[in-house]
């Protein structure tokens, strides 16, 4: 998948493309929904399968106090619509002189100028230009006047609720990771680089790597979960927990994960955590050797849940 992460005279190449319109923040089952339908028309009419998306996040640009985290890294992302089979990744630069361009300001002058698409693929919900006055209807009738079709993906759901990336960040944050695998479609990923920790885990007998994530990405709840562990193109199995290890008062939140059967120094490495179910609270124990003993539990029972896949 070729990747752009600004517009240039080389996407003229792309004429006649068949373009997915959205933010795809997760790339969750409604995402997929569409993606796979651009994907599939353009194969078949052999032109490329683009992906159109901005970064950063508009609400991230627009309304700093209420965004809450991306769902992945730029790269999951990436990785996640390489799966779906795009052919192109464009990742244009959202900043506060775009954000004033009109709908058909969008149209004309980045939509039409650069890849005069054939079809455009887009959720039902979509919304874009000045004030998010343009929705699917708009951009079916800019189509006509600019000689593109437009498909208009309805919602994918689940407990007859549309999937939304706002509604799987809520339940990120309230450690409800089987909820949000259905509706994502994979276990919730969060990627980052090993750095040095304070080393206690080592001390009691369970190493942990720390995990370095990009402030903007949403955590699951603070809590122990069982987790997988990729690294170098290897899974293990692991424990992670997200906290501020308060046994020791620590005021900090740090993302720990213990792999197992693991002993390779893997600093400034960066792994990627994929977490399949939270195993209990985060809780402050009355001794180093009580808390041993629970992190003992957590192991058994982290094996338990990852051997039977739940």
């Amino acid at each position: 998948m070729q990747v752009y992460r600004s517009l240039s005279k080389e996407l003229l190449k792309l004429n006649g493309s068949y373009v997915s319109l959205g933010n795809f923040d997760g790339v969750h089952l409604g995402h997929r929904m569409l993606i796979q339908k651009c994907v599939s028309e353009a194969v078949s009419n052999k032109r490329p399968a683009v992906v159109y998306t901005f970064s950063p996040h508009p609400e991230q640009m627009l309304f700093p106090d209420s965004f809450n985290g991306y769902i992945t890294s730029p790269r999951v992302k990436e990785q996640l619509l390489k799966e779906c089979g795009v052919e192109v990744l464009i990742n244009h630069p959202f900043t506060e002189e775009f954000s004033q361009r009109s709908p058909e300001e969008f149209v004309k002058d980045y939509l039409v100028y650069y890849l005069n698409p054939r079809k455009i693929f887009v959720g039902y919900n979509f919304s874009f230009g000045k004030g998010g006055r343009g929705n699917p209807h708009v951009l079916e009738e800019l189509g006509e006047r600019y000689g593109f079709k437009v498909h208009r993906e309805p919602p994918v759901r689940y407990d007859n609720i549309p999937i939304s990336s706002s509604r799987i960040r809520k339940l990120l944050e309230k450690g409800d990771i089987i909820s949000a695998k259905s509706m994502l479609g994979y276990w919730p990923i969060i990627e980052g680089k090993v750095v040095a920790g304070d080393k206690i885990g080592r001390k009691i007998g369970f190493p942990t790597a720390n995990l370095l994530v990009e402030a903007d990405t949403i955590l699951p709840m603070k809590g122990v979960y069982a987790t997988y562990t990729k690294i170098n193109g290897h899974e293990y199995k692991s424990v992670t927990n997200i906290g501020c290890k308060p046994t020791f008062d620590g005021k900090i939140l740090k993302i720990e994960t213990h792999i197992l059967d693991f002993s390779e120094c893997i600093y400034d490495n960066i792994l990627q955590l994929a977490f399949i179910q939270r195993i209990r609270d985060e809780k402050k124990f009355s001794s180093i050797e009580e808390l041993k003993q629970q992190l003992s539990l957590d192991v058994t029972k982290a094996k338990t849940i990852l051997l039977h896949g739940n």
